[in-house]
């Protein structure tokens, strides 16, 4: 569940919208989820740490860490592969000749995963995706 709402409060900023909402906390008559209380304190937890606490509700030997696991880029990079970057500016550039964002992420997505096994040049790899 603290992952789930970290994620949630990521994609929150990435989108950007205003409110997070999480459904399901309820319990139903025929239900019988004993740890549904638990789960739903380290949700609130997670989002604010006065909600809650869900390190006690979580019990020994539970992660209290909310940095721990997260994915954290640089302003500007889209995503990573290995020790190669994706940058936004990137992206860009290559949409002004494939006129489609998500074209040229895919183009430079395969060309990240590829290039440690591809020994062409950056001049070849530019004239052919011109063609």
């Amino acid at each position: 569940m603290k992952w789930q709402a970290l994620a949630a409060r990521q994609v929150a900023v990435d989108i950007p919208i205003s409110s997070i909402w999480s459904w399901g906390w309820a319990v139903q008559r025929a239900e019988n989820d004993p740890d549904k209380p638990a789960a739903a304190c380290v949700w609130l937890w997670t989002r604010a740490h006065s909600l809650c606490d869900g390190p006690a509700a979580a019990g020994a030997g539970w992660n209290a860490s909310v940095t721990e696991g997260q994915i954290r880029l640089a302003t500007g990079v889209q995503c990573t592969v290995g020790k190669r970057t994706i940058t936004n500016g990137a992206i860009d550039d290559l949409q002004h000749l494939t006129s489609d964002r998500e074209i040229a992420y895919s183009a430079l997505l395969a060309r990240a995963a590829e290039s440690e096994w591809a020994t062409v040049s950056p001049h070849a790899v530019l004239a052919a995706e011109q063609r």
